[in-house]
């Protein structure tokens, strides 16, 4: 009995940890439109400002031999500011690109959470520079809410299987 429970723990903790790698590739080879990227030097820091209809991101990108290092701040528009209070579950990604567009990796830039949009958010990432990119996008999913409670998903995604 104790081996049989055993194997199901192990079982379970194995598909765990497979599914959550899988996600990790859900993007690679997604495109992103030309409009919504931002060509990136090769070496040095860039400032740069992503910006869509309900969000604007201002950044500095930092490229060095082996690293990369993404700081900067998540702010809301005029529009998302009148229409809404809260964004419920905020996820948003930064996305490298090659010269194509095709997203060759990406990572969240701030915790999935719930975010005031009368306020600036900072974030400040450093990963390793594993692969080569030329531009670089963001995506992102929440549900504003309004004064009075109402919810409206929004979310701007890469697309796969272009």
């Amino acid at each position: 009995m104790k081996k049989a429970l055993l194997w199901i723990i192990v079982l379970f903790f194995a598909i765990l940890t497979v599914g959550c790698q899988a996600t990790k590739t859900y993007y690679l080879g997604a495109g992103v439109e030309r409009s919504a990227r931002l060509p990136v030097a090769e070496a040095g820091q860039s400032a740069m400002r992503w910006q869509d209809d309900y969000v604007i991101v201002d950044f500095d990108l930092t490229r060095e031999t082996t690293s990369l290092t993404v700081a900067g701040t998540l702010d809301f528009t005029d529009y998302s500011r009148i229409m809404y209070v809260w964004a419920s579950y905020l996820k948003v990604q930064i996305f490298f690109l090659d010269v194509d567009g095709k997203v060759v990796d990406y990572a969240e830039i701030l915790p999935q959470r719930g975010r005031d949009v009368s306020k600036k958010h900072k974030f400040n990432l450093s990963v390793p520079q594993n692969v080569a990119f030329s531009s670089v996008s963001f995506g992102y999913e929440t549900t504003f809410v309004d004064d009075e409670g109402s919810g409206s998903m929004v979310k701007a995604w890469p697309t796969v299987g272009q």
